[in-house]
């Protein structure tokens, strides 16, 4: 088995998140297609104002490539909670600050705690929609 791979779909955000993601966990977008470079046979009417949009995309952040692209005019993206990405730390890192930039502007479900599986976790939706778990194993005693 090679892995999941997450796609994320955006209503004409996906390189604004995109960029906001490598920045926070520094990371980098690897290929970007946009509607524009599309081949003109291919069938896809799309108005000029979303020409500049993304097609499709690869991005790596911790060593995980994702997928994204902005979805195709005509196709509502409805924003839920069908998609979590998890964030997992190691003990000596500090992921306080990349759960507090990735909140700006969205809303926390669960603030950073410590919980009963030994774990330090929480969980938000970022300004894009999408959800996220943080998580870092506690040193045990």
């Amino acid at each position: 088995m090679l892995g999941v791979q997450s796609y994320l779909i955006f209503n004409g955000s996906c390189e604004d998140a995109m960029k906001l993601y490598c920045d926070v966990f520094g990371g980098d977008i690897q290929y970007v297609m946009r509607y524009k470079d599309a081949p003109q046979n291919a069938g896809m009417d799309t108005p000029a104002n979303w020409k500049e949009k993304v097609m499709h995309a690869n991005f790596i952040i911790r060593g995980v490539q994702l997928m994204a692209s902005d979805s195709h005019p005509g196709s509502e993206i409805k924003i839920g909670n069908n998609v979590h990405l998890c964030v997992n730390y190691q003990k000596d890192e500090k992921m306080d600050d990349a759960f507090n930039k990735l909140s700006q502007g969205g809303k926390v479900l669960m603030p950073l705690q410590n919980t009963f599986w030994d774990a330090r976790f929480g969980m938000i939706q970022d300004r894009f929609g999408n959800s996220w778990m943080f998580s870092q194993q506690l040193e045990t005693k």
